[in-house]
């Protein structure tokens, strides 16, 4: 709405429906007939565009793009407020992108004074993932989260001369966890690790940004 506006373009149009999510907003545009409009979004059940400028008025099909939304199978259908000038059928089509968002990083850090042996497990919401070796290859720190625990993750060996004494450190990019991971539901069970000194074997897990400056395998 509104129903009708000028031809010469200009006129602020809003579109209704649900589950219009966030996205980069270049990526969205309204399609009025053969021309396109950029759009914003407004709230979750709307999204705003200015009206091109016509030559003759038309009962085109109009339709929301939104570019890189992940896959789903669906179609969802806006529903106009007010009264249309003619009926039309309006939709939001949602296209899948090879591209995805910037996943979330989270790095895990375990220390000692000494040399570590064993193995620990990363649990979240109650549950475990399988024994990491606390000298894993990131492929093995990848299966063992996958398994059961995450649905898709990506792994990377840190390397930090900074810290003193025997560490392994590994960052982890979470791909598929709605909203984000919860550090506050995560934490680290490191009771199956060893070393000379056990009193001070530390496991720490802290989220970090793409600019962190620290090496990677």
């Amino acid at each position: 709405y509104p129903p009708r506006g000028s031809m010469s373009g200009g006129s602020l149009v809003t579109i209704s429906g649900e589950n219009f999510h966030y996205h980069d907003e270049r990526s969205v545009h309204c399609r009025f007939g053969n021309q396109t409009s950029p759009a914003v979004f407004a709230t979750d059940n709307e999204v705003q565009c200015r009206s091109p400028a016509v030559d003759e008025i038309t009962r085109e099909v109009q339709a929301v793009r939104l570019v890189g939304e992940p896959i789903r199978d669906e179609v969802q259908e806006i529903r106009i407020v007010g009264t249309p000038i003619a009926r039309e059928i309006q939709w939001v089509i949602v296209e899948s992108s090879e591209s995805r968002e910037a996943p979330q990083v989270v790095r895990v850090l375990l220390t000692a004074s000494t040399g570590m042996e064993g193995y620990f497990k990363l649990t979240y919401r109650g549950f475990a993932s399988e024994p990491i070796g606390v000298k894993a290859a990131p492929e093995e720190v990848e299966n063992c989260l996958t398994s059961g625990l995450f649905e898709s993750v990506g792994v990377k060996r840190v390397l930090d001369e900074s810290i003193y004494g025997d560490y392994s450190a590994f960052d982890v990019s979470f791909y598929s966890v709605p909203g984000g991971v919860d550090l506050a539901d995560m934490s680290c069970d490191r009771s199956a690790v060893t070393s000379k000194w056990s009193g001070d074997i530390q496991c720490i897990i802290v989220e970090i940004v793409p600019s962190s400056t620290s090496l990677v395998e």
